[in-house]
């Protein structure tokens, strides 16, 4: 961090913060107690979204952080650094998970512009590159307090965080905007996909009357990261989640492990075997050559005979009466992962067609899922663009390109940078979007 600007200077964040004291819940004098997970911040909107209230007694181990209003939460664990939140009053006296560092200002910090500061590219730039571990790869919390950080005066800390949250709001509502689009066009496709493929008037058999088998993957350990060009892989659950299947969400193992007849080939029509409730059971169809990739255990392969249309029994699986069969018949004492046994997937009733039936419900599928799929694409591109926005606008307020003519004297109501755009800002030859 060089070229500071009049009056600014540079710390540390173990400088200008404190750390948040350690306290039995027990010790609080109150019946419950509220702790906050990871889990318990959306990434997107760096909201809380749930605190889960617990007795004071049995409050689990790892939550001994007070939190106070104005304190900065920071996930130290990947995939989730960027789970960062602001403390505010409903928070006050209550606990956070250890998976955090807590980051409270000193009097030389505006509350609120340490917590811009630690959701800027400027602070995720520093923190990457002191992940260790390769199962749970983690940042220790006296690590994230050596980061650097911009300390300008006082009140242009206020300053900046007043044109921050202008911008940004406006930001968060077109943010808000998207999201809900994208659930109307993900309502949209499940009513398309019910209609199509499940209300058809057809008499309905078991899954397995239309199987010719179900393949079994294999366990196979490793805590390696996604396997490379040459080497084998074994996918994950997430390669499977998500109604497509991700090449990358695998786990390279040693070439003397893969047993090639656990090997995935384009066309495969894929099902998971545990998930949450929500999840378990999801399939997804391989469009595209795997190369060198394994089914797990938790992936079960459904080889279909040959008068039934691969695709058209993915769609089935995809319909939501399907899925509600499948997440009432998986087992499991934990929400965070069920199970649906080959059994159970063989007792699915699905709608008994010919083969020219399944092909005009493809058919008339592919009219409306032509513009779903455009839809959604011009949605991730406006979210997207927002991301990018965001990212520079950030950039900018901690290089002080926000506060140039404020500095300069020019302090005449909201200021000229008040009127400039975020999508005007020049980070290009900056490195503010990283």
């Amino acid at each position: 961090m060089t070229d500071l600007l009049e009056g600014w200077r540079t710390a540390t964040l173990a400088e200008v913060t404190t750390v948040s004291k350690k306290q039995d819940p027990t010790e609080t004098g109150r019946a419950q107690v509220r702790y906050l997970e990871i889990s318990g911040i959306d990434a997107a909107t760096h909201r809380v979204v749930s605190a889960d209230p617990t007795s004071s007694s049995s409050a689990p181990s790892r939550c001994r952080q007070v939190l106070r209003s104005g304190d900065t939460v920071f996930s130290t664990v990947r995939p989730y650094l960027e789970r960062i939140a602001y403390v505010d009053d409903d928070l006050d006296d209550e606990f956070a998970s250890t998976g955090f560092c807590v980051l409270r200002p000193t009097p030389v910090l505006d509350p609120r512009f340490l917590f811009f500061f630690a959701i800027s590219p400027m602070m995720l730039d520093q923190v990457l590159p002191m992940q260790k571990g390769v199962s749970y790869p983690a940042v220790l919390d006296k690590e994230v307090r050596t980061c650097a950080i911009p300390v300008p005066p006082l009140d242009e800390q206020r300053r900046i965080v007043a044109i921050l949250e202008d911008h940004l709001t406006h930001l968060d509502a077109a943010e808000s905007v998207l999201r809900q689009t994208q659930v109307k066009l993900d309502v949209l496709e499940a009513s398309l996909l019910e209609h199509v493929f499940i209300e058809t008037k057809h008499p309905l058999v078991s899954l397995a009357n239309v199987l010719d088998g179900i393949e079994a993957g294999k366990s196979v350990g490793s805590t390696a990261g996604p396997a490379q060009d040459g080497e084998w892989g074994v996918i994950k659950v997430s390669a499977m989640t998500y109604g497509e299947f991700r090449l990358s969400e695998n786990k390279a193992i040693p070439a003397s492990l893969a047993d090639p007849k656990y090997q995935i080939r384009q066309g495969d029509l894929l099902v998971s075997r545990a998930n949450t409730e929500a999840l378990v059971g999801a399939s997804v169809m391989v469009r595209h050559p795997p190369n060198m990739l394994l089914l797990s255990d938790k992936s079960l392969r459904l080889r279909v005979k040959p008068e039934i249309s691969t695709e058209w029994l993915w769609r089935v699986l995809q319909a939501p009466s399907t899925r509600a069969q499948m997440s009432s018949m998986a087992t499991g004492t934990k929400d965070s992962m069920r199970n649906i046994s080959q059994v159970a997937l063989r007792g699915l009733l699905v709608p008994s067609v010919n083969q020219a039936f399944q092909q005009d419900a493809l058919d008339k599928y592919e009219v409306v899922g032509r513009s779903l799929i455009s839809e959604r694409e011009r949605v991730d591109l406006c979210r997207q663009r927002a991301s990018s926005l965001s990212r520079s606008l950030l950039a900018a307020a901690f290089r002080g390109d926000l506060t140039a003519g404020w500095r300069a004297g020019r302090r005449e109501c909201a200021g000229p940078e008040l009127s400039v755009a975020p999508a005007t800002l020049d980070v290009s030859d900056r490195g503010g979007t990283p």
